[in-house]
């Protein structure tokens, strides 16, 4: 693992939502940010290093050039205390994403200008910059002049594509290594959404048993969420991943930081994950919700005037019991349905009972 591999997983470990108001580094930035941003950095120059070896047909001689990934500017919206410096009072810098048509890898084989912008929290600027082929080495990313004039180098293309695949190979562990770095904030994200399905699914009498971790899943189907989220299933890629790709995306951290997409993402993904496990539809707490104000009538009644007010859930008998019938034993062989009998029956001879995977 890199040293930058190292000090994202130190930095992720020993930060969290509630806490990382009050850890900054050195230059006024949020740390986990800070952490973050580093290694989105790399998975996104690898991606785009790989799409330029991927177009083939690599040029006789090229320079390359790495172009800044992030801004830090200070924000023009409103973020509350996530905005400033405790211990000083002064604004802190936040992530704001350059955008290149060709992506951050240029490849430059004569001299050429390239446009670039840089969007979000409030901020919003562009500009132009020179790239002009010449004698010497080629500027290092931070010594970049967005607005003037830079001298590139030319390589043979042995070379350039040596450098394409390290940038690319870089990536792909900066890749890996976020996602291991995300997991304890995976680990407090399934916490948070076992207890917010548990009072959905089980009920404020379940208050007790909820809080003493009890809810809809025991630790071991904790844990296979987790896994599930952090590492895929079968060929799928996890939720993580997922979010990871969405990240890369330059428009995703316009209206918001990196901190608060991460922390809403994870519990969503989470919770959906966690209503999977128990085999409740994506609806079910409409469902419930639904159901409890009309707990007396009989479930094909209700099933119709469900799909009278919310005609676009297009709600089938099996998910309105898989709904009705969720519980924290997935393990459960069937377990009857409320307010149903005989006459509710449908013609195919279903039974009202949600099946378990044995």
């Amino acid at each position: 693992m890199t040293d930058m591999g190292d000090r994202m997983l130190t930095g992720f470990a020993a930060l969290n939502a509630a806490d990382v108001q009050d850890s900054l580094t050195g230059e006024n930035r949020h740390a986990w940010i800070d952490h973050f941003c580093a290694s989105l950095n790399r998975i996104i120059v690898g991606r785009s290093a790989q799409a330029v070896l991927d177009a083939g047909n690599l040029p006789e001689q090229a320079g390359v050039v790495v172009a800044p990934v992030w801004a830090w500017l200070e924000p023009k919206i409103d973020m509350g205390r996530k905005s400033r410096n405790n211990a000083t009072g002064e604004t802190l810098l936040m992530p704001v994403r350059y955008d290149y048509p060709e992506g951050p890898v240029l490849l430059v084989t004569e001299s050429r200008s390239v446009a670039w912008t840089a969007q979000g929290l409030g901020n919003e600027e562009n500009g132009t910059m020179g790239l002009s082929v010449g004698t010497g080495y080629s500027p290092q990313t931070e010594n970049l002049d967005l607005t003037g004039t830079n001298h590139v180098h030319l390589l043979p293309q042995r070379k350039v594509e040596k450098v394409l695949r390290t940038l690319a190979a870089d990536g792909e562990a900066a890749s890996w290594e976020m996602r291991m770095g995300l997991e304890s904030m995976v680990v407090n994200a399934v916490a948070y959404a076992v207890r917010s399905v548990s009072f959905d699914v089980m009920g404020s009498n379940a208050h007790d048993d909820i809080q003493r971790d009890a809810g809809v899943l025991d630790d071991a189907g904790r844990q296979k969420v987790i896994d599930r989220m952090l590492l895929g299933e079968d060929s799928a890629q996890g939720r993580v991943a997922y979010m990871i790709d969405r990240c890369v995306k330059p428009s995703v951290f316009i209206k918001v930081d990196p901190l608060k997409y991460v922390v809403t993402d994870l519990r969503r993904s989470a919770e959906e994950e966690i209503r999977k496990q128990i085999r409740d539809p994506r609806i079910g707490r409409k469902i419930r919700a639904m159901r409890r104000a009309m707990p007396d009538i009989h479930l094909n009644d209700f099933i119709d005037v469900y799909r009278e007010r919310y005609p676009g859930d297009n709600l089938s008998w099996r998910r309105a019991v898989s709904a009705l019938t969720a519980d924290r034993d997935v393990m459960a062989g069937a377990m009857p349905l409320p307010g149903w009998d005989d006459d509710d029956r449908p013609s195919s001879g279903t039974a009202p009972y949600m099946w378990a995977a044995a």
